[in-house]
């Protein structure tokens, strides 16, 4: 595994490149707290004569955590849990799918195609197994907050945060309002519905709206496809997920 860590929010350019290349980078996100900030910032402030020495320390745990760390495979996984990560490496595939758009209109020039979740199912075994290896008492439930943590922050974060907000709410809002609410631009909701909607996880319905003159113009909505079944198991994932989220950080 090639690890890179650190990273600012410019590495999403990078990824969305290499997607369409073929290659599948898995991401995830930390969210720190301000409080978490000001205490970087006071140790940063402390430790500044001491990098040489920390860095030498940081190198031998991490020699002394892989060295001692054996990877095991003879763990059950049980159907529910291999459930789970397939409806969550198909939700990945949709998420991350490329898609070829007119710059100027942001209008779609093909069908959006995601990738065959082999691929990302693999990955996510491998993390699963990876994370039970830590600790005999290790628990399956934490194994899979990790991986749903992980499928979230490799999505196309405008895609899954447009998505996210119409699955939700369930209400008809037009492109206009999306970007509003959602404070993104509007040739960026535009396209991402475009991709929601060939992709069927949202449906389109055209609405006449009188203008400021005496004409009408037919305005866009979109709504979260509460038809189709594969969604409702997506819709399952994505909702443990912040429950699951809002119990860990009310454990700490």
């Amino acid at each position: 595994i090639t690890s890179m860590m650190g990273s600012t929010p410019v590495i999403d350019s990078q990824i969305l490149i290499h997607q369409d290349l073929g290659q599948r980078e898995l991401c995830f996100r930390t969210n720190p707290l301000d409080s978490m900030k000001k205490k970087t910032m006071k140790k940063v402030w402390e430790n500044e004569e001491k990098e040489e020495s920390m860095g030498k320390v940081l190198q031998e745990i991490t020699y002394g955590f892989l060295k001692n760390t054996e990877y095991k495979t003879d763990f059950k996984i049980t159907p529910e849990i291999r459930t789970k990560i397939e409806n969550l490496a198909l939700f990945l595939t949709y998420m991350r799918a490329p898609a070829e758009i007119d710059s100027f209109t942001g209008e779609l020039l093909s069908d959006v195609t995601p990738e065959e979740p082999t691929r990302i199912l693999k990955q996510l075994k491998i993390l699963f197994l990876a994370l039970k290896s830590l600790d005999k008492d290790y628990s399956d439930d934490r194994a899979i907050r990790v991986i749903k943590k992980v499928v979230m922050s490799s999505s196309h974060q405008k895609r899954l945060k447009i998505f996210e907000h119409l699955m939700e709410n369930e209400v008809d809002l037009s492109t206009k309002k999306l970007s509003n609410l959602l404070r993104l631009g509007y040739k960026t909701i535009l396209r991402e519905v475009n991709v929601l909607w060939n992709l069927d996880m949202i449906t389109k319905k055209e609405v006449q709206v009188k203008d400021t003159g005496s004409r009408n113009r037919i305005v866009n909505h979109w709504h979260f496809n509460s038809k189709s079944n594969i969604l409702q198991n997506i819709k399952k994932v994505i909702l443990d997920d912040k429950e699951d989220n809002k119990r860990g950080n009310q454990n700490g």
